[in-house]
């Protein structure tokens, strides 16, 4: 079981080993470490985690499976968010609080660069059943030493959905075959999430349009 910071792509803290007895569930549910992190300030971005826990059924199989928590972010909407501009004003007085010339006042603008961002859909797009495929299509412009990743889940009602990297599928243009099979909402539906850092690149990295179907 291991914890991953989706924003940057590394481990958070060391991975949990589950063991047991052939036929047994595991003793084991990641909702208290997902509060810990939470409190940290990261956000549940995805789990693939059975919500009814883990049985071992597999002889000489290792399962593994991985939590996606993110840096908690806040919507960037108008350009403005990114740039602060304040005012330094600096006086000039001696010991007894006489001014000794006329003040100075500057003027400073920080800017903030962006790294990297995520991209889904606020609320997943329903259907009459679980999804089996799906053929994505991203619209972008990823520089050489920029990351690209695409990941879809068909279960994203559900308390914990299980998110399933494309991101070849979209490369290549070809449909997403999905292999989970859980789906414990009453309603079915997919959901996209496209993540995007900027890494090394020299240039600007975008993404201008996400389209596509699924059945």
């Amino acid at each position: 079981m291991t914890y991953v910071d989706a924003t940057t792509g590394y481990q958070l803290g060391t991975s949990v080993t589950l063991t047991g007895r052939f036929g047994t569930q595991a003793d084991y549910q990641p909702t208290t470490m997902i509060a810990q992190y939470t409190q940290a300030g990261y956000v549940l971005m995805g789990s693939d985690y059975p919500a009814t826990g883990v049985t071992f059924n597999q002889a000489g199989v290792v399962q593994k499976y991985t939590v996606y928590l993110a840096h908690n972010k806040i919507a960037v909407t108008a350009p403005d968010q990114l740039t602060k501009t304040i005012t330094q004003t600096v006086h000039y007085q001696d010991q007894a609080g006489h001014t000794l010339q006329a003040d100075t006042i500057r003027t400073l603008t920080f800017t903030k660069s962006i790294a990297g961002f995520v991209i889904t859909l606020s609320t997943p797009l329903e259907a009459n059943s679980q999804p089996t495929r799906a053929n994505i299509k991203v619209t972008r412009d990823i520089p050489a030493g920029g990351t690209f990743k695409v990941e879809a889940t068909n279960n994203p009602f559900d308390a914990s959905p299980v998110w399933e990297d494309c991101t070849n599928a979209v490369v290549q243009g070809v449909a997403h075959v999905f292999t989970n099979k859980i789906n414990t909402a009453a309603q079915y539906g997919m959901n996209i999430r496209v993540t995007v850092q900027r890494g090394d690149a020299l240039t600007a990295c975008w993404v201008s349009g996400i389209g596509g179907n699924f059945e």
